[in-house]
């Protein structure tokens, strides 16, 4: 049990350094132990080689930036200590079979090269996807954007978001009927005028047949197609934080290319007990591709 402690407090600090040039003689200066004798530990605990897991993650957290920011190679390369573009490349290329430029440009995220953050896998139990075909279905909503910064804001939806929805349930009083579900959208784009921004889209929407009369909502549609499908039991706050873990744990253990659709949010709720923001249920529905559907899409 010793052995483990120190191997999770070192998967948190090396989790927490990916962008300082780290060395196995720097982790093990910072264990106390012999290079030899931690590596032996982390690679019996953990099954994963102590500098290729390093490695893996860096890479893994420089295709998170790829695809969700305009940062140039070159500086994603040199953030997480690769020495050039070139070391860079031939890396990227081994554990994802694709250049970076590649995997910038595809129109589908494949999540089967990344690496998960063992620290993670450790303390919490992985939520299980369930997968389904949904029809397409007809949608009434209306939008708010924003624009947010990873590395800067983290996990937390902005205020405008709440603001939204409060709103967009106002258009529901006493006397309309309440919808036997909520929807909301979300989709968004890396901006061009920000390297490290992307804007998002948040679309709160009903069945069509539940459209409010004075609500001056547009049209919207869920693509027909194959969902993986999580649920979420908790905080409003808590289910950002829910949807990172899914994108950076589960879809890479399950090797799901994300299609190239917005993401679903569905949220029952009754006349009884309209949609709360204190403790909320959420089915969240990912457009997926599974392994041998993206082998065949090749």
């Amino acid at each position: 049990m010793a052995q483990e402690a120190i191997v999770r407090e070192l998967l948190h600090w090396i989790e927490t350094n990916l962008s300082k040039p780290l060395s196995i003689d720097d982790i093990a200066n910072r264990a106390g132990y012999s290079k030899w004798h931690l590596q032996r530990m982390f690679k019996d605990i953990t099954g994963h080689a102590m500098g290729a897991y390093l490695r893996a993650r860096r890479l893994t957290r420089s295709a998170h930036d790829l695809r969700s920011t305009n940062r140039s190679i070159l500086d994603i390369a040199l953030h997480y200590c690769f020495d050039s573009q070139q070391t860079f490349t031939r890396a990227f290329k081994t554990q994802f079979d694709r250049t970076p430029a590649q995997y910038r440009r595809l129109d589908e995220w494949d999540c089967s090269g990344m690496q998960p953050p063992l620290l993670r896998l450790y303390k919490q139990e992985l939520p299980e996807p369930t997968f389904v075909q949904l029809p397409d279905i007809p949608l009434r909503g209306s939008t708010v954007s924003y624009s947010i910064s990873y590395r800067r804001d983290g996990t937390l939806k902005p205020r405008s978001v709440l603001q939204h929805w409060q709103k967009f349930r106002n258009l529901f009083t006493a006397d309309k009927p309440v919808p036997p579900r909520f929807f909301a959208l979300l989709s968004g784009e890396t901006k061009k005028t920000n390297e490290d921004e992307q804007q998002l889209y948040y679309t709160c929407a009903v069945d069509s047949e539940y459209t409010p009369e004075e609500g001056k909502l547009s049209e919207y549609h869920i693509p027909a197609g194959e969902y993986a499908r999580f649920t979420y039991v908790g905080t409003f706050r808590g289910l950002t934080e829910f949807i990172v873990h899914v994108y950076c744990d589960v879809m890479p253990l399950h090797k799901l290319t994300r299609r190239a659709s917005p993401d679903i949010e569905i949220f029952p709720t009754s006349p009884e007990r309209p949609m709360e923001f204190g403790i909320i249920q959420c089915d969240y529905y990912i457009p997926i591709r599974r392994p041998e559907e993206s082998a065949l899409a090749e």
